[in-house]
């Protein structure tokens, strides 16, 4: 007969004790785990989130700008007004407000670049210029209104992006 000794005491314990701590245990991992991610996921979120909204501004201030280097030429002698100057501000003034609507409708008010006032002023000028090229009359007095216009927005600008380059909130302006 062979007979053999135990080496540990024999529990007398219900093992459903232990695989419920068992359990929770891995429930418990699993919670962390899917916290942790679902923060490295919205941190990664927010990130494309904020470039998005960086390139939808460096597009509004690059047609600003074009419309501004076209104001620039309005001087010049040679300036064709009714066909080259007056059409290339509004096409890129109109761009830079249809992706400014967007902008802050997708990333709130405090985001605008452009103030619906500095453009309905510049519609405004516009129409003014529109009416007196057509009677044939002096574009001075629309020149001075629209000096006084591309100051303000050049202004605008300026101020709604730190030294990097980045879109400060209107709170935050320089």
């Amino acid at each position: 007969m062979i007979s053999f000794k135990r080496t540990k005491r024999r529990s007398y314990r219900n093992p459903a004790e232990k695989y419920f701590f068992c359990g929770l245990a891995g429930v418990f991992v699993l919670l962390t785990v899917l916290m942790l991610t679902a923060f490295s996921g919205k941190g990664s979120l927010q990130t494309q989130l904020d470039e998005a909204r960086e390139m939808m501004a460096a597009s509004i201030s690059s047609d600003m700008q074009q419309a501004l280097s076209s104001y620039e030429n309005i001087d010049r002698k040679s300036a064709d007004l009714q066909n080259d100057i007056l059409p290339t501000m509004q096409q890129h003034m109109h761009s830079a407000y249809a992706m400014n609507r967007v902008l802050t409708e997708t990333f709130g008010e405090e985001y605008s670049m452009i103030d619906a006032e500095l453009y309905d002023s510049f519609e405004s000028i516009m129409q003014q210029f529109d009416n007196l090229l057509a009677a044939g009359q002096s574009t001075e007095p629309a020149k001075e209104e629209l000096v006084a216009c591309m100051d303000g927005m050049k202004t605008a600008l300026y101020n709604r992006f730190n030294d990097e380059g980045g879109l400060l909130p209107r709170t935050a302006s320089k």
